[in-house]
């Protein structure tokens, strides 16, 4: 890793290295607090970065209230792209600092939604932007659970997922370039200045419905913060009717995956867990 240093940012005298391998996809090296490395752990991780740097550069001629990553290629001696540096972006993820924001930072996040949405998606698409989340996709997620968490649930519980599951069928979704992943991980807050900082990790961007991007607000930050972001999204599309898909599947989907992550562990606890969440949140919404 000094090596690449050296190589790509030969500027720096002396050289300090934080190291996070915990991430799914991605090792993450923070070098001397002004510089973020990105390397993915994989070959389908990295195709997808190749991607995402096209992204982020037509993104960038948006003037948007938020930072968001400056890509810089990695390139082995081969000269093929291995990873990414960039800037670094004062703040911390709001997965780590427990914070949840104030509600006038749900407006810039509106705005920041509106932008991203409004990118050209035949030219996304030709950067190798795809649609991801089809109907496919949500019937084969379906199958998965009741092959490996179903086992795990009582007749009543199952019948509940199946009619979560019924609900996204039912949808007649508008397409737009999403992030695909805005969650608290990939929020950053800085806290002196109390304002969101940065909106990192696209590598989940794709062609798919707006209101995709609002379920991991609902899911981390609550139902009045995702309200206020979309009050001050604009959209020809019907709020709504979006607001109405985040409650009644997308923002609930993340618990599927933490499922699946685990299940491995055969770990009861955590899908009773999880079921418990679900059940929950539909009282209120």
């Amino acid at each position: 890793m000094k090596e690449l240093i050296k190589k790509h940012l030969p500027h720096l005298q002396e050289i300090q290295i934080e190291s996070n391998h915990s991430g799914w996809d991605h090792h993450i090296y923070i070098v001397n607090q002004t510089y973020v490395i990105r390397i993915p752990k994989t070959k389908q991780v990295l195709a997808k970065m190749n991607k995402e740097i096209k992204l982020l550069h037509q993104l960038s001629y948006l003037s948007s209230i938020i930072e968001i990553p400056n890509y810089h290629p990695f390139y082995n001696k081969d000269g093929q792209v291995i990873g990414v540096f960039y800037p670094f972006i004062k703040g911390q993820a709001l997965s780590h600092s427990l914070i949840i924001p104030p509600l006038y930072e749900a407006k810039r996040l509106g705005i920041f939604l509106t932008e991203l949405h409004r990118l050209d998606i035949y030219e996304a698409k030709k950067g190798g932007i795809e649609e991801r989340h089809s109907k496919d996709y949500w019937a084969q997620l379906q199958q998965t659970l009741k092959t490996k968490i179903f086992p795990f649930l009582n007749e009543g519980e199952k019948e509940e997922i199946n009619k979560l599951f019924l609900a996204v069928s039912k949808f007649k979704e508008a397409k737009v370039v999403i992030h695909g992943d805005l969650t608290s991980a990939n929020i950053l807050y800085h806290p002196i200045k109390k304002e969101i900082s940065g909106i990192i990790d696209f590598t989940d961007t794709q062609i798919g419905d707006p209101a995709f991007d609002f379920a991991g607000l609902y899911w981390d930050f609550g139902d009045q913060f995702t309200k206020e972001a979309l009050a001050a999204y604009e959209t020809q599309f019907n709020k709504e009717e979006m607001y109405r898909r985040v409650t009644s599947f997308y923002g609930l989907q993340p618990i599927f995956h933490e499922w699946l992550k685990i299940v491995n562990e055969q770990d009861e606890k955590i899908v009773n867990k999880g079921m418990t969440k679900i059940q929950m949140i539909r009282k209120i919404s």
